[in-house]
């Protein structure tokens, strides 16, 4: 009876540890620390705290898949400047970021990891523009989403993605982040 107490016990701990799979597979790319003309450059950076360090994270900007973020990476993303709703899902839990963001301008979105009952969540935040973790966070491994890979993915997801954007939308969201201008760098 003992050793059923026992198991129990590490059931969540062995759910945390497994590994998750990644939604595609990314590849390798350069970071950059320059907005383009006529964009905005947004960086998601995910470190790595060991819990929850399984599980990947999917990133969206609206109904556009950006790519799947896992521990010690940054997806960066050129966005043209005005309003942007980003999300992140980690299986079962979705997360927000609203903000109007400026041409020519840097923004960081950290991706912070939580445990869960049976899974871990994810939280975005807007990182302050004197964080200073920003160097450290340029030297991450940078990821990209091919193109086709990519685009398969969203077709894919796109209902449960306009339905995430439709609670927040009819205010059924009360908790996200704030994109300001104190984050632009």
């Amino acid at each position: 009876m003992r050793t059923m107490s026992w198991l129990r016990a590490l059931l969540p701990v062995a759910l945390l540890a497994m590994p998750g799979c990644a939604s595609i597979k990314m590849v390798n790319t350069t970071p950059t620390d320059i907005a383009p003309a006529g964009k905005a450059l947004v960086t998601f950076v995910r470190q790595s705290v060991y819990v929850c360090d399984g599980s990947s994270v999917d990133i969206w900007d609206g109904e556009h898949y950006v790519g799947a973020l896992e521990p010690g990476e940054i997806l960066q993303y050129e966005v043209a400047p005005g309003d942007h709703l980003f999300l992140a899902n980690s299986r079962f839990n979705w997360s927000y970021a609203r903000g109007s963001l400026v041409e020519g301008k840097r923004y960081y979105l950290k991706t912070n990891m939580f445990p869960g009952v049976s899974t871990c969540h994810a939280a975005l935040a807007a990182a302050d523009r004197s964080d200073p973790r920003i160097a450290q966070w340029q030297t991450y491994a940078a990821k990209a989403a091919p193109e086709a890979a990519r685009a398969a993915f969203e077709a894919n997801t796109l209902p449960d993605v306009e339905e995430a954007i439709e609670l927040f939308k009819s205010g059924g969201v009360s908790r996200f982040a704030e994109i300001s201008d104190a984050h632009a760098l």
